[in-house]
């Protein structure tokens, strides 16, 4: 990768970090809203607790295993597009058993989610794995401080916590310019890593581009994935 590529895939994965916090910061903020809105009693506030943890915890190591084998990749787009499912049905939950079923989902998405990014993060430079640490631990201290202060800010001009967690669901995925019009995948993509790109043809989400100059010609026309549009042959 060139430096610039190198920086904005390190700024990516301190965005997902500090996405992950951020949500997680603004839920815990959230219960006494919840609580009321939905009519939870303490016993469903304390399933809501426990068995999303349970779950994650089981799910996990085996989500472990698929990223040691290098299934890192996958890990990330998977678990950004059912972490950003789980955003919305917490967000559409109008009782205690979806809201349930969002927290279980949500709780191991972000453990593939989070965890994967971090391993590729601490791989983009085998030098700096202190200084790529650092980033990554204020990059969460700020989101999980941020979170509750947009709760409060929604809270506050009326707006509820329902649309916060849609935008989290938002945040989460987005289109970078792979996409067609008559593709109906249901959420965005997720930014795909570039790391092992040399590895194989054909590329993209679609396998559309047969080369990688195709991947900055031809599959690129408007420059949604890199501008590139200015490169000539030489």
């Amino acid at each position: 990768m060139t430096l610039r590529h190198t920086a904005t895939f390190t700024l990516t994965l301190l965005a997902i970090e500090f996405l992950d916090e951020f949500v997680f910061g603004a839920r815990g903020a959230a219960w006494p809203l919840n609580r009321t809105d939905l009519g939870l009693s303490y016993a469903q506030i304390g399933l809501l607790l426990g068995l999303p943890s349970l779950v994650s915890s089981l799910v996990e190591p085996f989500l472990g295993i698929l990223g040691d084998i290098g299934r890192r990749r996958v890990l990330i787009l998977g678990g950004g597009v059912v972490f950003a499912l789980a955003l919305l049905l917490t967000a559409l939950s109008r009782d205690f058993l979806i809201l349930l079923l969002s927290f279980v989902l949500l709780y191991p998405a972000s453990g593939a989610f989070v965890t994967a990014s971090q391993a590729m993060l601490m791989d983009t430079d085998s030098t700096r794995h202190e200084q790529n640490m650092a980033r990554w631990t204020l990059a969460g201290s700020v989101g999980v401080v941020a979170g509750p202060i947009a709760l409060g800010v929604a809270a506050t001009l009326g707006l509820g916590w329902r649309w916060l967690f849609l935008l989290f669901a938002g945040l989460k995925t987005h289109d970078v310019g792979t996409i067609t019009a008559d593709e109906r995948v249901g959420p965005a993509y997720d930014t795909p890593s570039l790391r092992g790109l040399y590895d194989s043809a054909p590329y993209l989400h679609d396998g559309s581009a047969a080369t990688l100059y195709d991947v900055l010609t031809t599959r690129n026309p408007s420059d949604q994935h890199g501008i590139t549009s200015h490169l000539t042959e030489q």
